[in-house]
């Protein structure tokens, strides 16, 4: 009779078998079949061979196990077996697409001030939902509670009423039934008290601080040209203004406003200044060949050293394809 087996979402069905391989000629020494619904772990004592002059063993993390790698030491071998991470340990998380490794802490927020008055830590793999009840400050003087659809639940407002708190949590909706016009006032209503939260996480997060904002301290004054082009990002009047002052001339595409499209000059003015743009372009597509412009290191230090680095090899390498 076949059995059939899960391994990484898909369905796996028949036979199969598990083997012991020769570390250094990758022959084959023993094999041992089996249905594919009894996983390989359960065979490894009896894949071992005997004559195997080695007494390492070597596994992934499906393998591990305490009694089974002291049973191991007690028969004379070494087992290498790969760890697998704990309850507690850096895990990873998919949101919007992405997958986000490592840790990550939920916070409550004051409302006018801004301070974080708690915070809960724990992997990337744990929803924020989770930790609400454990962030709430009790010496907290207001009983309202703002939170995202993330947070939603009958069961976790009614506790929450219980406890004297007034949960404004934003409304979801279901499949197949749109949120009502009240419903999506509510939201909206939350979401202006809601955003007091985001600018905290802006302020932690150094990887969400826009480009626009350091233009200023990009401007070389060594450049001859007084002709600065940027895209939509930038578009401002008071920092146009300031750049006039200093006598730039500003080249900076205009960005359409809610329920008013660009006129016909302000397209062409836009596709203008991208023909130009394009050049900065090009040396981030250059740059992105070689891993990209974000850095993933601990402590901002070695990140501007990654980063300084990457525009020393760009311009040595500009320099080498010029001078050829």
């Amino acid at each position: 009779m076949e059995y059939a087996t899960k391994k990484h979402g898909k369905s796996h069905h028949g036979y199969k078998f598990t083997v012991s391989v020769d570390r250094k000629h990758k022959f084959i020494r023993t094999w041992v079949p089996d249905t594919a619904c009894v996983h390989d772990s359960q065979h490894l004592e009896a894949a071992l061979d005997e004559w195997n002059t080695s007494a390492e063993i070597y596994a992934d993390k499906g393998y591990v196990g305490a009694d089974r790698e002291e049973r191991l030491r007690e028969q004379g071998y070494r087992p290498q077996i790969q760890r697998k991470a704990k309850p507690g340990k850096a895990l990873s998380t998919k949101k919007h697409g992405k997958s986000h490794h490592g840790y990550k802490f939920t916070v409550s927020v004051d409302r006018k001030h801004k301070f974080i008055r708690t915070w809960v830590p724990d992997t990337a793999c744990v929803h924020d939902s989770q930790h609400l009840e454990a962030a709430l400050d009790e010496w907290n003087t207001s009983a309202e509670i703002y939170a995202d659809k993330g947070y939603v639940g009958a069961d976790r407002e009614e506790r929450l009423r219980e406890q004297g708190y007034r949960p404004q949590i934003q409304r979801k909706a279901k499949p197949g039934k749109a949120l009502s016009a009240c419903q999506e006032r509510r939201n909206r209503r939350i979401a202006k008290v809601r955003a007091r939260v985001e600018h905290v996480f802006a302020a932690i997060d150094t990887a969400c601080v826009h480009d626009s904002q350091h233009l200023e301290a990009a401007l070389d004054e060594w450049n001859t040209s007084a002709e600065i082009y940027a895209d939509k990002g930038y578009v401002g009047a008071d920092r146009e203004e300031r750049l006039r002052e200093q006598g730039y001339r500003p080249q900076i595409q205009r960005k359409a406003k809610p329920g008013k499209a660009l006129s016909a000059c302000q397209e062409r003015r836009n596709r203008r200044i991208a023909k130009v743009r394009a050049r900065v372009e090009h040396v981030f597509a250059a740059i992105h060949q070689w891993g990209g412009k974000q850095i993933r290191t601990i402590g901002q230090a070695r990140a501007n050293f990654a980063m300084g680095m990457m525009v020393l090899v760009y311009n040595m390498r500009r320099l080498a394809f010029l001078g050829a």
